[in-house]
């Protein structure tokens, strides 16, 4: 089983809102991470560090209005259904 297949396994464990949830409340963590300096250390960090590269901001999220975009697009992400929320989850962090 390859890296993504796990990720993949890991994540379909959840239920939807606890697979939303995390994602969402995961970005408040990571945002404390970059306020402080701080490497990523969890998966949710990773994961949060690859969107921020994927949507154009990574080396930016310290400014709250760049916090705030990618914050709309989280909350907009997580209204997927699971399985896409899932599949959206792999594109970011396969790059």
């Amino acid at each position: 089983m390859n890296q993504l297949e796990q990720i993949k396994s890991q994540l379909e464990k959840f239920n939807p809102i606890q697979l939303r949830t995390n994602l969402l409340r995961s970005f408040e963590v990571y945002k404390e991470i970059i306020e402080t300096d701080l490497e990523p250390r969890h998966f949710w960090d990773m994961f949060h560090d690859a969107h921020a590269y994927k949507l154009g901001y990574y080396g930016y999220m310290e400014h709250e209005a760049i916090q705030n975009k990618v914050h709309e697009v989280l909350i907009d992400k997580a209204d997927l259904p699971k399985d896409k929320l899932i599949d959206y989850i792999l594109d970011v962090v396969s790059e």
